[in-house]
């Protein structure tokens, strides 16, 4: 009997195999019939509770070339709720065989090869758990939504299921070796990359999760207890189950010890199932020692609102849900605002909670939630979590208190820094792996390391930028280093803010295609810069209401060079869209231009959000006076290096930077150039490096101001008027695709003038120029 690896699962059982297509693509066309659709509502709405109310669109080409022309009603939900019940009648299978097969015996007395009739009996007891109970396994929570054809299936359907279970029979599963990608392997080659993202669905990887246990220094011993509140597909599970094991090694631990130290909980039934399928693989050569009903402690249960009676536990892992509070379901963002607020998760009140100041994740509760309820005292946590709760200002601010409901404080023990290995498929994202313990105040410097590759770990601190405030953001590096930073942490007096944001570029941003004398103008929109469908225009604009604009690619180091231009129909004092019968009487072209696209405008999420239909239907955001500044310095928000420039006006008119660029408006030029030097200084960048991080959304906000202490420019001080000197040459010298050779002579001169200014000494300026590193190129 050959041994089913987790790519031989892949390959017999996956999409490209004809066999399964089939068995799906017959489940599918159930799955349309009128007295299947009340399990397929009830499917699709508990995927609305879980990703937050409206679904994305699942198209048919992104199920693959393989799927797509089966889907005959272009209905990918409906593709994906066959396919899911596919792979849970193989998890469903795979149980019964490991359980069987531990204990010497065959599923049911081979039924297998029995004529047809017998089939729909076998399946029901197969996914209702009676075959497993029958030999003495009790799963909790039986995934019965995935048990909806038994009542609506042909003969042709059950035919293609018995040839899937008949198939699946005539393998054995390898021994368990502490990996946990089998059925992984599987879902991957049923469900594609690009549909899994649409869903937020990515697989915690088992190097990650294992090098999150070492932290825990969970070594498998059976007096301490194991929890994952948020398991998936049991991957951390798995790996614990392993290291119980093998402390046991030579001998085994009764399924009993087992399951009394490791239980893991979800709240999508899909993954429990498939959690506990892991689960009992991972157990069964302890399996032949059961001596009574064993129950499987994998549970279908919410980790955040369900209620929870047993004992604490002495370690809590897992990798919780990175989920955007907006993008929360109302109803449970309301189920759950009484802990956010409990746990002081929400700092801010009225318009600053509204901004997303806002940006909380959802894993930020599940830690707290954990800490409170599922660890013991003096118990550890070790979570995968965003690296953003520890740098950005206002989001992670309330999660920095690290002290529950009832003031039990929690110390952060380490800090891995593992955003560099990009370890989930597909996305760049700022992960760290952070380990907590309860009952015990954190202290600074907590020990942080940055891995730079998996053989390449660089040993570092980290502690709040403010040290008179514990819940400011980290600032992270070496001792030297922090001490060095320390001169320049302070708050500044100037203000950044953030360009203007449209939400629907495609219809403001312009070119220009003719001017005219009268002061109006022909241009043409740019559909090619929105993600939603715009269709292109050539119009003719007032000018008066046309001003250039400044984006992310227009910018770098010492140069700003618009290439095209914004339509604002805003006033920047009441930072709402001009009165519609005013704009209609004084720009009727930009009036009739923004009427055609109404819909569109209407349907904007953050005109929905921040305006509720109260203002113009195109009244756009982060506008005001200061918008129109003649001077300004502007850079970009996600980068890997400070890109400041001075933006001054371009033919009369102000530039207005784009939502992804911060500038801070200036009264004169050589303001504006004195605070460019200073922003593109090596101290200040490294100091950003080391607050942010490079290429992070949050590198460049304007709250980095916050915390750098930079005075208002003196025009009677020598020093601020020799860095606006300098910042003027640095400009000359960039102005072309080469800079200039003399522009690193003039940053090195900016550089020496910027440690006068925060009393640097020689060596603290070694140190800051050492983290901008060499290779670094303006971007």
């Amino acid at each position: 009997m050959p041994v089913l690896t987790g790519p031989q699962l892949a390959k017999v059982f996956g999409l490209r195999d004809p066999q399964a297509r089939q068995t799906i693509q017959a489940l599918y066309h159930t799955a349309q019939q009128s007295d299947a659709e009340p399990a397929y509502a009830h499917w699709l709405a508990a995927y609305q509770v879980r990703h937050g109310g409206e679904l994305p669109k699942l198209e048919p080409q992104h199920f693959g070339p393989q799927a797509k022309p089966l889907i005959s009603d272009g209905n990918g939900w409906r593709w994906l709720f066959a396919t899911e019940t596919y792979y849970a009648l193989i998890c469903h299978q795979l149980a019964a065989q490991i359980v069987t097969s531990a204990l010497e015996e065959s599923v049911d007395g081979r039924p297998l090869a029995s004529n047809s009739a017998d089939w729909p009996s076998y399946l029901a007891r197969l996914v209702c758990g009676e075959i497993l109970h029958e030999h003495g396994i009790v799963l909790s929570g039986q995934a019965t939504d995935y048990a909806w054809y038994l009542s609506s299936a042909t003969e042709t359907l059950f035919d293609q299921l018995a040839q899937t279970v008949t198939r699946l029979s005539m393998y054995r599963l390898p021994l368990p070796d502490g990996q946990s990608e089998l059925l992984n392997t599987l879902y991957r080659a049923l469900v594609p990359t690009r549909i899994r993202q649409t869903l937020g669905e990515y697989y915690t990887p088992s190097w990650l999760a294992n090098h999150t246990l070492n932290r825990l220094n969970y070594l498998g011993d059976p007096r301490i207890r194991l929890l994952d509140p948020a398991c998936g597909s049991g991957v951390f599970l798995v790996l614990a189950i392993h290291r119980l094991r093998q402390h046991y090694a030579p001998a085994e631990p009764t399924p009993e010890v087992i399951t009394q130290c490791v239980t893991g909980v979800d709240i999508q039934p899909l993954a429990v199932l498939s959690a506990q399928t892991a689960y009992l693989h991972a157990i069964s050569p302890a399996l032949r020692h059961e001596s009574g009903p064993l129950h499987i402690p994998v549970h279908c249960m919410d980790s955040i609102l369900d209620e929870y009676h047993g004992p604490p536990f002495d370690v809590v892992a897992g990798n919780p849900p990175w989920v955007n509070w907006e993008r929360l379901p109302k109803a449970y963002r309301q189920a759950t605002q009484p802990f956010w607020q409990d746990y002081g998760l929400f700092p801010h009140r009225g318009f600053a909670t509204l901004l997303g100041q806002g940006k909380k994740d959802l894993a930020m509760l599940m830690t707290y939630r954990a800490l409170d309820r599922f660890v013991k005292d003096n118990g550890h946590l070790g979570f995968i979590i965003s690296r953003s709760v520890f740098t950005t200002a206002s989001a992670g601010q309330g999660f920095r208190r690290f002290q529950l409901g009832d003031n039990t404080p929690f110390k952060i023990v380490h800090i891995d820094d593992m955003s560099a290995l990009r370890p989930f498929e597909g996305i760049s994202a700022p992960v760290s792996v952070m380990i907590a313990q309860k009952g015990i105040p954190t202290t600074y410097p907590v020990s942080y390391t940055i891995w730079h590759s998996r053989s390449h770990p660089e040993e570092a601190n980290a502690q709040p930028v403010d040290p008179r405030d514990p819940t400011s953001p980290w600032i992270h590096g070496q001792a030297g280093l922090l001490g060095a930073a320390s001169k320049l942490l302070y708050p500044s007096d100037y203000q950044a803010m953030s360009g203007a944001c449209t939400w629907l570029n495609g219809v403001y941003w312009l070119e220009i295609l003719q001017c005219r004398a009268d002061n109006q103008l022909w241009a043409r929109n740019s559909p090619e810069n929105s993600k939603k469908p715009i269709r292109p225009v050539t119009h003719l604009f007032e000018g008066n209401l046309v001003f250039p604009l400044l984006r992310a690619r227009d910018i770098r180091r010492w140069r700003a060079r618009p290439q095209r231009a914004i339509l604002i129909p805003q006033n920047p004092e009441t930072r709402r869209g001009y009165d519609t019968d005013w704009l209609r009487k004084h720009y009727p072209n930009v009036y009739a231009y923004l009427s055609s696209f109404k819909e569109e405008l209407v349907a904007r999420a953050g005109y929905r959000r921040y305006y509720r239909s109260e203002a113009p239907f195109y009244s756009i955001f982060n506008l005001s006076q200061a918008t129109f500044a003649p001077f300004k310095v502007v850079w970009k928000r996600m980068s890997n290096q400070m890109t400041a420039t001075v933006a001054e006006t371009l033919d009369g008119k102000p530039i207005v930077p784009q939502e992804t660029l911060t500038f801070v408006a200036c009264e004169t030029a050589d303001e504006a150039h004195y605070l460019c030097a200073l922003l593109n200084s090596g101290p200040v960048d490294a100091v950003v490096r080391a607050c942010n991080h490079a290429t992070s959304r949050s590198f460049g906000t304007p709250g980095m101001l916050a915390h750098l202490q930079i005075k208002t420019y003196d025009p009677g001080n020598d020093h601020h008027r020799r860095l606006a000197e300098l910042s003027w040459a640095a400009h000359q010298a960039a102005q072309g695709d080469v800079p200039d050779p003399t522009l690193a002579e003039i940053e090195a001169e900016i550089d020496q003038q910027a440690a006068h200014l925060w009393h640097l000494t020689s060596g603290e300026l070694a140190l800051l120029q050492a983290l901008v590193k060499p290779e670094d190129t303006p971007s």
